[in-house]
């Protein structure tokens, strides 16, 4: 954008270019059936130019988040994706944010989801750095996998289990982004194997000196679902993890050889 931000008018026009660097707040009006609503965005909470723009806002005098599905060829595939996904959550019990309405950007075609915002809340991640003591991150891992547990027994699976897709408010944890849910176990509860590769996938976002807290929080696991400790999960999770580590760390070897938001990268004839 040349050095300066977006500025998205009140119809949308802007949104699907904006690229980066967006000026907030700004307000859009939303299609939806018989009526057109007015939203207004006062931050950015993720953006990924052209594909999906997610922003804190308001609906009136109500907290929202606002998602905007931007790549017009698979907008509406991947907002009915995430509507599933969140729906399956509400229906299974599982704490996730509610669905307040749906809609279209006029003359765009972009598609827009709007929830409720989840009062004084913050993603795992930040909640995890904020912890100082063991006992604080024990009771945080404790709440996780018990939100864990009852997406399993649901049938349910993330698959894509960043802790950032964990939002934590007093005793409670929210699960967000219904896209990544795995709806195809739906209803039973899901099998030993999965839960444990999903669980893994977790736990391996942590950092190895906190491996000490990992056996009281698959002890909590294990009694949610009603597994014996001497089922052997844990030896399983345990194998698991390390291959879920080994993964994440040729994931991020990859990425140091490239120009990224993360990392320079400067190349010449006669240096790397």
């Amino acid at each position: 954008m040349n050095g300066r931000s977006a500025k998205i008018t009140g119809d949308g026009g802007g949104i699907l270019t904006a690229g980066h660097d967006i000026q907030t707040p700004f307000h859009v009006s939303v299609q939806i059936p018989d009526q057109c609503v007015k939203l207004t965005c006062h931050g950015i909470l993720r953006n990924l130019p052209g594909k999906r723009l997610v922003c804190a806002g308001t609906y009136g005098d109500q907290p929202v988040v606002i998602k905007f599905f931007l790549d017009l060829r698979r907008a509406k595939k991947h907002s009915i994706r995430e509507e599933r996904g969140i729906l399956a959550l509400n229906a299974s019990n599982i704490l996730s944010p509610t669905l307040l309405f749906k809609g279209i950007l006029p003359f765009t075609g972009a598609r827009v989801l709007v929830f409720q915002r989840i009062h004084s809340a913050v993603d795992f991640s930040d909640a995890w750095d904020q912890a100082v003591t063991d006992i604080q991150r024990a009771g945080l891992l404790g709440k996780i996998v018990s939100a864990m547990a009852n997406l399993h027994q649901s049938g349910l699976a993330h698959n894509d289990a960043h802790w950032g897709n964990f939002m934590v408010t007093g005793t409670n944890v929210y699960i967000i982004d219904g896209a990544a849910m795995d709806l195809r176990h739906r209803g039973r509860p899901l099998s030993e194997a999965r839960s444990i590769k999903n669980l893994g996938a977790f736990f391996a976002q942590m950092g190895p000196q906190f491996d000490r807290l990992l056996p009281d929080a698959v002890n909590v696991y294990l009694k949610k679902r009603s597994w014996p400790e001497s089922s052997g999960s844990s030896h399983r999770l345990n194998r698991q993890l390390r291959m879920e580590r080994r993964k994440r760390e040729k994931k991020y070897l990859k990425k140091i050889y490239r120009k990224s938001s993360a990392y320079v990268c400067q190349k010449s004839w006669t240096r790397f």
